[in-house]
């Protein structure tokens, strides 16, 4: 029987497919560095979303997430880096997108996981913007 992951097994997961990835590009593996950068960033997103009970199986599911998060947070940053971290992604599904490219967006990962883990660990800021997320669902009743 398959049991879920934890959140703290998420960020920790993201944490170290971070450091495989930077060991990994500096070695000329760009292609295997790129997939490892997009789970780093897409792990943290589904543990956040998790945490939210929001959606994360899919691309749009957590494509929305990171919009609401970077929304419902007040950290706008978040979508933004979000877009360029998606470099990563069009390398690994269509191999586009130059060495020199993904190489620039490699810092953006990083400040993209640690805004996230951050957010992770403020319990305060997670009961703000799930009590949020239930107004808009359920309304003020």
């Amino acid at each position: 029987m398959k049991t879920a992951m934890t959140s703290e097994q998420r960020s920790q997961i993201a944490l170290r497919l971070l450091a495989d990835a930077e060991r990994e590009f500096a070695s000329g593996e760009i292609d295997r560095a790129s997939e490892k950068f997009w789970d780093a960033a897409t792990g943290v997103v589904a543990a956040v979303a998790e945490q939210l009970g929001w959606r994360y199986k899919s691309d749009r599911d957590l494509k929305n997430s990171v919009e609401r998060i970077a929304s419902q947070s007040g950290n706008n940053r978040l979508a933004v880096q979000y877009s360029a971290i998606q470099m990563f992604y069009m390398r690994v599904r269509y191999d586009l997108g130059e060495d020199f490219q993904l190489d620039s967006c490699r810092p953006t990962v990083h400040r993209f996981v640690e805004g996230m883990l951050a957010i992770l660990q403020d319990r305060r800021l997670l009961m703000d913007m799930q009590q949020d997320a239930n107004t808009l669902y359920y309304g003020d009743a």
